[in-house]
């Protein structure tokens, strides 16, 4: 699966596709999890990291522009934190 693919299962996604969602999880969480234990040197943060990662994908789903991989525009990007 490619960025073609993650572009699809965004735009589900942001239709309210919980399956597509799930989907995005099972191929990235591995490797945000992997990144956040690398950088928090913390098992029980990076899996924090990872639940709050594909919450946040869910709920600012809106946000992201499939096809150019970006925020919209015309749109301020909502701040993470």
């Amino acid at each position: 699966m490619g960025n073609t693919e993650d572009a699809e299962l965004l735009r589900q996604v942001i239709l309210g596709n919980e399956e597509a969602l799930l989907a995005l999880y099972r191929r990235h969480a591995s490797y945000v999890h992997a990144l956040a234990r690398r950088i928090l040197r913390d098992k029980d943060e990076a899996k924090n990291v990872v639940q709050e990662t594909f919450l946040r994908i869910w709920n600012k789903a809106e946000y992201f522009d499939p096809e150019l991989e970006t925020p919209r525009t015309g749109r301020e990007w909502p701040r993470w934190s």
